[in-house]
């Protein structure tokens, strides 16, 4: 089998994304994350200028047939959060998925096999 060498798609991406920035401040490795970047400013919080009445009627109404169920799943002691549709009792999302409770659950047990070593 040959392999080929495909350029990127972009020269920025190949450079900006893929080859290391050099950094004129190297952060403390035993200092906690810089989180500050993610809260919001008092501004940022009390801003309600895009938020009319009629945005959140909107809102309101198109919520209206739903339910949120919080569950904890002692299979995977965690809680677990359903968004459900109230006509038809059916789940329209779950946080987690049932995929990742389940992926969770293996976990816990010690039945998952994250390689196949059969050929």
């Amino acid at each position: 089998m040959t392999s080929a060498y495909i350029p990127p798609a972009s020269p920025s991406i190949a450079t900006s994304a893929l080859l290391p920035q050099q950094a004129t401040h190297k952060p403390d490795p035993a200092a906690p994350p810089d989180r500050s970047s993610l809260l919001l400013s008092e501004d940022e919080k009390s801003d309600t200028s895009n938020v009319t009445p009629e945005t959140l009627d909107e809102l309101n109404a198109l919520l209206e047939g739903y339910s949120v169920q919080f569950e904890i799943n002692d299979d995977i002691d965690r809680m677990v959060v359903k968004l459900v549709d109230k006509t038809n009792g059916e789940v329209v999302r779950q946080i987690p998925s049932e995929e990742m409770v389940n992926i969770i659950q293996r976990m816990k047990e010690g039945t998952l096999q994250m390689i196949n070593t059969e050929a």
